[in-house]
């Protein structure tokens, strides 16, 4: 894949519309006028100038603009000279959405989400697309977009042989990315579950949540997406640069985006079951102990009422007990026996040390035949093919 290059005018002083452009902190952007620009055609990746993007394009092609942040001072020149009016170029540089999906000023213009493999990042992706092309700006998310530029590469002229379809496949595929990352939690998530179930540790509690910090951005925000993109995609053969065959990407894409939320909603269900074994283990812990402590007790109680009656000190009790044949007996003998007697009284009612074995044993078989019903569960949801999948 041909290296992408730094472009646009560095050092320009006017943005759009003539405007003084903002002034770029360190504190605001680390590595201001780092923006990059690529456009792919159908044929080839090639690095995309500020000149080359005022120029029109020979053909349908993806144009990928990604920028250090949102006041990187190349940004707005670049979209500038890609089309963009005042209100698309602000809109682009946000950095936080819900998802939007609507037509505006002739182009449909929205969001969707990235992820990085084997990041906890959640990149927000701007679009924006018409007849004449599709357009995707971002501020991260290189290594899940490098994963979609090559999947796009290799359909090639299969695919912008019909360029109606390539916002529906290019869409999915940037979506599969956060798909990926589902995924993983999910089985991170069965993970913790397991070791739950086979022994309880101050850390498991941790890592719930940070795993509950990752699937609560999706929570809040793919729910809300799913429900602006079903009501934009009521007709979407009428949506700018869209036929027929094209509306049928564009509704696998919201049944994909529907199914990814179904999963997230999978994920959050199967925290709460982790937390609630965490809670249930963590409370047969504490049962275990306290019957442990009560046969402790049953034991070792007549042994406590006989150390409080004969350490009363009564003349008449110290003048019976001051032989050694009497020590023996009730200080030795005596205790002995009751702690048997307890003992046998106990073991009679059934609480035997077998029986203790057995009864922690089934528990732990019970909990784990439990734990590995909910994995099935999750693989079975993993496995099951989505309806939103790429057709191109």
């Amino acid at each position: 894949m041909p290296s992408w290059r730094q472009c646009g005018a560095r050092g320009a002083t006017r943005g759009h519309r003539g405007r003084p452009l903002r002034s770029v902190s360190p504190e605001t952007d680390l590595d201001s006028g780092a923006m990059r620009a690529t456009a792919y055609d159908g044929h080839k990746s090639t690095p995309l100038s500020l000149a080359d993007a005022a120029k029109p394009a020979a053909g349908y092609r993806w144009v990928d603009v990604v920028a250090s942040g949102p006041h990187d001072s190349e940004l707005v020149p670049m979209l500038t000279a890609l089309g963009y009016s005042d209100v698309m170029i602000t809109y682009a540089q946000r950095t936080d959405s819900m998802g939007m999906f609507s037509v505006f000023q002739g182009r449909i213009l929205g969001a969707t989400w990235a992820n990085d493999p084997d990041s906890s990042d959640l990149q927000l992706v701007h679009f924006a697309w018409d007849d004449k092309g599709i357009m995707t700006v971002r501020f991260g998310a290189d290594r899940a977009m490098d994963e979609v530029r090559t999947l796009m590469e290799e359909r090639g002229m299969t695919l912008f042989n019909h360029p109606s379809v390539v916002p529906g496949v290019l869409l999915q595929l940037v979506l599969a990315t956060v798909d990926h990352r589902i995924t993983a939690i999910s089985e991170q998530i069965d993970d913790v579950d397991s070791d739950i179930i086979e022994k309880v540790s101050p850390d498991q509690p941790l890592q719930l949540r940070a795993l509950r910090s990752s699937v609560g951005p999706l929570a809040r925000r793919l729910p809300v997406y799913a429900d602006n993109l079903s009501e934009a995609l009521v007709d979407p053969a009428s949506l700018p640069g869209m036929d027929a065959v094209g509306a049928q990407y564009l509704k696998a894409y919201c049944d994909h985006v529907t199914d990814v939320v179904g999963r997230v909603g999978d994920a959050q269900d199967a925290l709460r079951n982790a937390a609630q074994d965490y809670q249930t283990e963590v409370g047969n812990m504490q049962g275990n102990r306290i019957n442990q402590l009560t046969v402790v007790s049953i034991l070792f109680l007549p042994v406590t009422f006989l150390t409080g009656y004969f350490g009363m000190n009564f003349q008449w009790l110290d003048n019976e007990l001051m032989s050694m044949g009497m020590w023996l007996a009730l200080g030795v003998v005596l205790p002995i026996l009751m702690v048997i007697g307890s003992a046998l009284v106990l073991v009679r009612h059934g609480y035997t040390l077998r029986w203790w074995w057995r009864r922690s044993k089934v528990g732990k078989e019970q909990e784990a035949h439990a734990a590995e019903r909910r994995r099935r569960t999750v693989a079975s949801a993993t496995a099951t093919p989505g309806k939103g999948s790429d057709k191109g």
